[in-house]
């Protein structure tokens, strides 16, 4: 999954770091990828970007392969995002 963002609603940047649980900091992975630490629960992700002052849009995409597609693997899910300016 990516997390993207944009101030006009058509260009988009990719959100430029990733909290790396691993380390307790941040990384420059631009994608969640593979199964989530908690499955079947879900897990707490965080990006951080610096966004110029204005509006701003926010996008999830998600790009998979075909086992994605399969009944038990449903793809993602998005709740409670929190945007901190």
């Amino acid at each position: 999954m990516h997390v993207e963002y944009s101030s006009d609603g058509i260009n988009w940047s990719e959100a430029s770091y990733v909290w790396d649980r691993s380390v307790s900091g941040w990384n420059d992975e631009l994608t969640f990828d593979g199964q989530n630490a908690d499955f079947p629960g879900f897990t707490l992700e965080k990006v951080a970007f610096k966004a110029a002052a204005g509006p701003l849009f926010i996008r999830f995409r998600l790009t998979s392969d075909q086992l994605v597609s399969s009944p038990r693997y449903t793809g993602v899910a998005v709740d409670d995002v929190v945007i901190h300016r």
